[in-house]
């Protein structure tokens, strides 16, 4: 939970907690800060929700350019293959995100 609150917090999104001023609005309670209905908070460790925020944010590109970057391929087909294997299809619950989290860090320090 704390490393998907700390991805939403580096997109510049809110994390609604029971403690979240809210307003009152038809259908529900509505965030004061980025006037979103309260839904369930993101669960990142699904690749596909990274990377629909990371292209959000217009850092898609450069993200798995750094994730792929430094590896030993042939060709942009073995890229993709390495990158669908490794993040996308593998059993490991939130790889991504914590990549992500990673890269946007390094993003913020160096500007």
């Amino acid at each position: 939970m704390e490393k998907n609150r700390e991805l939403n917090e580096l997109l510049g999104l809110c994390w609604h907690s029971p403690a979240t001023p809210a307003m009152s609005h038809v259908g529900g309670s509505v965030c004061k800060k980025c006037k979103q209905r309260f839904d369930a908070n993101p669960d990142y460790a699904n690749p596909r929700l990274v990377l629909r925020e990371m292209e959000r944010i217009g850092k898609l590109a450069q993200f798995i350019d750094s994730l792929v970057s430094g590896k030993e391929l042939v060709n942009s087909a073995t890229h993709v293959f390495w990158f669908l294997t490794d993040y996308i299809t593998n059993d490991t619950p939130g790889k991504l995100r914590d990549q992500a989290i990673d890269w946007l860090k390094k993003e913020v320090v160096n500007g």
